[in-house]
């Protein structure tokens, strides 16, 4: 949603065509952009699927070019969405088009593989509420076990630790032993609980869930590729 309303209120864009990559991220995340993207008054010219892997999107770029998009949207990672950008710049009809993807492309990968391409492309990123001192001891402890920090491997490492945290912290509150010594976890009983999460100080912010269990804590960032490097242009933090 975030994503989709600085697309419409930030940029003016009215048009736009939305890619996926046909993994259960990407399609998902192309079928929410898309759902916000027309409840704020956008149209979608397309939902176009591709495979994870593929090298060449040209012939379906074209497809989408027929439409005319002002922007084309891609739910996927790293690489497919660099090539989908250069390839962008040989389509006829998309040269100035916008191009947007998400947190899986928001890497170095991206920046490497698109090259000069990505300039002026955008990527949505989720940001914790980062707690300092909490992140510091975590990356110390973690450097000092595996000789290299966190931030080097990849931009998750907190909202995975927080992850586990948050089943452990539900398994402690529904976990019981039968009368046979049998621990047991019953799982409506672990459902609810991390449902019921409210307050969990975590790496990434205080941690509260709710009845689907979307929890987390901070919010969605907007970047654009200036200078070969990403810069924040909108969204948390900024707000």
């Amino acid at each position: 949603a975030t994503a989709a309303a600085y697309v419409v209120n930030d940029l003016g864009i009215a048009t736009a065509a939305v890619m996926h990559d046909n993994s259960d991220y990407g399609k998902g995340l192309a079928e929410l952009f898309m759902g916000s993207f027309e409840e704020l008054g956008g149209t979608s010219t397309a939902f176009e699927g591709v495979q994870v892997g593929d090298t060449d999107f040209r012939a379906a770029l074209a497809k989408l070019a027929a439409d005319s998009p002002e922007m084309i949207f891609f739910g996927g990672y790293a690489t497919e969405a660099a090539l989908i950008a250069q390839q962008m710049l040989e389509t006829p009809g998309l040269e100035e088009a916008v191009f947007m993807s998400d947190d899986g492309a928001y890497t170095q990968q991206y920046l490497e593989t698109a090259g000069e391409a990505g300039e002026g492309t955008y990527a949505s990123f989720i940001a914790g509420d980062d707690v300092a001192d909490l992140n510091e001891e975590f990356d110390a402890k973690y450097l000092e076990a595996y000789g290299v920090t966190p931030d080097d491997l990849g931009p998750f490492h907190a909202q995975s630790y927080d992850t586990v945290q948050v089943i452990a912290d539900a398994i402690s509150r529904v976990a019981m032993v039968d009368d046979s010594g049998n621990l047991v976890i019953e799982r409506e009983a672990l459902i609810s609980a991390i449902r019921d999460t409210d307050g969990l100080q975590g790496l990434s912010g205080m941690i509260s869930c709710d009845d689907r269990g979307e929890c987390g804590a901070g919010g969605i960032q907007i970047f654009q590729v200036q200078n070969g490097e990403f810069v924040q242009v909108s969204g948390f933090g900024l707000e």
